[in-house]
């Protein structure tokens, strides 16, 4: 579900395709508006901390995180989202972008 937030998601002319990756994941939704949504649920910087902290408690170090970030979002909006990852002792983060089609 949380894909399918419309989100205009930052261009890269290269990364990884890591849709079909096997294995636990969770999905950071960062609105236009700099809000925060874990599963659905809007989450300040301390709440996700704790959630992400809960969820590899569950599921094991191997948890994926995956940040979908509008391109309007300045990066003051994302940092905390970074910083709770990291706290949290998450290694796996990546950012989902759309593939931009090279000239």
């Amino acid at each position: 579900r949380e894909v399918q937030i419309d989100l205009d998601l930052p261009e890269a002319a290269s990364g990884d395709d890591q849709t079909d990756r096997p294995g636990p994941r969770v999905t950071i939704n960062v609105l236009p508006d700099g809000t925060v949504l874990l599963a659905d649920t809007r989450v300040d910087s301390a709440q996700l901390g704790r959630r992400l902290r809960v969820e590899t408690t569950r599921t094991g170090r191997d948890l994926e995180v995956r940040i979908r970030s509008d391109r309007r979002v300045a990066y003051r909006s994302v940092e905390p989202v970074l910083v709770a990852c990291g706290l949290a002792g998450m290694w796996n983060v990546s950012f989902a972008v759309t593939r931009r089609e090279i000239d």
